[in-house]
This record gives C-alpha cells, structure tokens and sequence, in this order.
C-alpha cells in the first residue's frame, strides 16, 4: 500500500490572480465546475484584498469624500492601521454622518472615530434609517 504525502494532491501549475481581481473571480479560481475544492485561499490573502496604506487611505479620504463628495476643505483625517479618525469642523451634522458612512465604505477601513464638530444638527428628530436606509 502506497503512503500518502502531501504532494500527492498537488499539481505543478500555479494560478495566479491579478490584485484587482474581484472575490467572485477568487472562489472561481479555487473551485473547479465540479465544485471541488482545487486550491486554498488563506484569511491572509483575503485580506491583502483590502487593506491599503495609511497615507493612501488618507488621501482617499481628503481628496474624494471630503474634497469631491462633501466638497469641503478638511486636512484634519489621521489614519493608523486602517483605523481613521474624522477631526474638525462642519457646517451641518448631517455632514458628518455622511462622512462616516462613506469613510466606513471605503476599502481598507478598520474602523472610524468620528470626532468632527458641527454647527447646526440638522438632524433632530430625523432616525439615522431614514437617511441611509
């Protein structure tokens, strides 16, 4: 009787999948059509997916939600491993929570610590579901 090895299951090719690559296309390259598992993703590369440096993050940040979406100067977004914290200034709160939703959206955020400061709550007596859904 032949003993079994690790290598047994292996093959010589290796595929490959380009970083843009989407998570369905990932589960299409691990399967085959059968269903059967034909290669191993780790939570590691999985998570390579979506984590980003912290100045890029930031940048993203500044320039697109707060320059672009909320069209805002705001230069007071610190991020450190993915976590980001919102300092500052805004006119309205309603502001400040679309800040949040969308820096929560954005890949390779951890977490947000909203701290900006608002002028006027725009938002008394209206329930966060009925902004965001």
């Amino acid at each position: 009787m032949r003993e079994a090895t690790a290598a047994s299951p292996m093959t010589r090719e290796v595929t490959t999948a380009d970083v843009g690559c989407s998570f369905e296309e990932l589960v299409r390259l691990v399967l085959d059509c059968g269903g059967e598992l034909v290669g191993v993703l780790s939570r590691r590369d999985l998570l390579k997916l979506f984590l980003h440096e912290d100045d890029e993050l930031r940048t993203t940040i500044r320039d697109d939600v707060f320059g672009r979406v909320l069209w805002v100067d705001q230069d007071t977004v610190e991020v450190a491993g993915g976590v980001v914290t919102l300092r500052g200034a805004l006119e309205r709160r309603s502001e400040a929570e679309v800040a949040e939703h969308l820096v929560r959206a954005l890949p390779g955020v951890v977490d947000v610590r909203n701290r900006l400061e608002c002028g006027w709550n725009d938002t008394a007596g209206i329930r966060q579901t009925e902004i965001f859904g």
